[in-house]
């Protein structure tokens, strides 16, 4: 419900909003082919930026939804895995602080990284093949005891973690 409470309240903002169009990058006007309507049109509206950016912006958006997805499915996963090994909900819940903590750390390091186009590209790029690499690894271990499980899933929500602040 809030989620579709938010995307209402957004679509109605856009749709107030009727001032030239305008690349919001380079602040010029966008021009638009003649006897085209784009208040039809309200996906237009909402992806206009990675529109005016280009293939880039879809990319990053595209590499930016698979390492959230990754990381919350990862949370999941393993929250399941150690309710099987019979952990408690206390314990279970304690291991994505360390990984929350991670992301915190990574973060602010990763943005001052972040100067070039080019170091730009490498911290997007790396960070899924490293947790892709991670997550096959981990994969190939048995989980056999508890500890073992724990230790290796521990692992595989840092990797994603550090994957997410990296890219973010």
């Amino acid at each position: 419900v809030p989620a579709g409470l938010f995307s209402g309240l957004a679509y109605m903002a856009l749709e107030c909003d009727r001032g030239p169009k305008t690349n919001m990058l380079l602040d010029t006007a966008v021009p638009q082919p003649p006897g085209e309507n784009t208040s039809k049109r309200p996906l237009s509206a909402f992806c206009g930026v990675y529109m005016a950016v280009g293939k880039r912006s879809v990319i990053l958006a595209a590499a930016l939804v698979c390492l959230f997805g990754t990381s919350s499915a990862l949370i999941c996963a393993s929250a399941l895995q150690l309710q099987t090994f019979g952990f408690s909900t206390t314990a279970i819940g304690m291991t994505s602080v360390p990984s929350a903590l991670l992301q915190v750390l990574i973060s602010p390091c990763a943005g001052r990284l972040a100067t070039t186009p080019k170091r730009r590209v490498m911290l997007i790029a790396a960070p899924l093949v490293v947790l892709a690499g991670t997550l096959f690894a981990v994969a190939l271990i048995p989980m056999r005891s508890p500890s073992c499980a724990l230790v290796l899933l521990m692992l595989s929500l840092a990797a994603g973690s550090a994957a997410v602040a990296t890219a973010d």
